[in-house]
């Protein structure tokens, strides 16, 4: 059975979209309206209600990063993951987590609760002062990315790797913000970095094209 994705424009599972365009596995994509939710048919697949949702076979995942993950390593050897034995393998474990615990987890708050989400699904609550207790919390832990490279290209193993992915993905939700100036001089040069990959370029194009569909 193909690997399929449950996708939404601009949300998490651009993580693990991008992944398979990086490793070129083939898949099959499905388009979810945002917010998933809000879609019955989608909530019968996936009671969760949330996005992503991955199919391979019998395995179904339902968090962005663990997809990457699988995805790497289940469909490696890729230089996408680090083997236990590469110098930086702690680092980039944690830096997989970090970019959704540390970074999309404040920054979703402030997307959930401010006027960009009461663009999407009116009647939504709006709370100012969780958005700024929560962007205040996100600017914290994107000093830490900054500092982590100072240096350097990427933030393990010297290559571009899922990791990278994870954190990355940030910096699009920072656009979709018009908050792109909470970045560095240096994490805009990393974000363009990423940006210029040919495999997010495609990611780019499948979600013009869904948008203009």
């Amino acid at each position: 059975m193909a690997i399929t994705l449950y996708h939404s424009v601009r949300a998490r599972s651009l993580r693990p979209l991008w992944a398979l365009e990086e490793m070129g596995l083939a898949y099959q994509l499905e388009i979810v309206p945002f917010p998933p939710r809000q879609d019955p048919e989608y909530l019968k697949r996936n009671p969760l209600g949330t996005i992503p949702w991955f199919i391979d076979g019998d395995m179904e995942i339902h968090e962005s990063v663990a997809i990457c993950q699988y995805l790497a390593t289940r469909y490696g050897p890729s230089d996408l993951a680090l083997g236990e034995r590469e110098g930086d393998f702690g680092h980039w474990l944690n830096w997989l987590t970090f970019g959704e615990a540390s970074l999309t987890y404040p920054l979703s708050l402030v997307i959930h609760y401010g006027p960009w989400y009461q663009k999407h699904a009116p009647g939504s609550p709006q709370f100012p002062e969780v958005v700024d207790y929560y962007l205040d919390s996100f600017r914290s832990a994107l000093g830490r990315v900054d500092e982590a490279l100072a240096g350097r290209d990427f933030l393990a193993g010297s290559r571009f790797t899922i990791a990278d992915i994870s954190v990355g993905y940030n910096f699009r939700l920072l656009d979709m913000l018009g908050l792109g100036d909470e970045a560095s001089p240096r994490l805009k040069a990393y974000w363009q970095r990423l940006v210029n990959r040919p495999a997010y370029q495609r990611v780019l194009e499948i979600e013009a094209a869904v948008e203009h569909s």
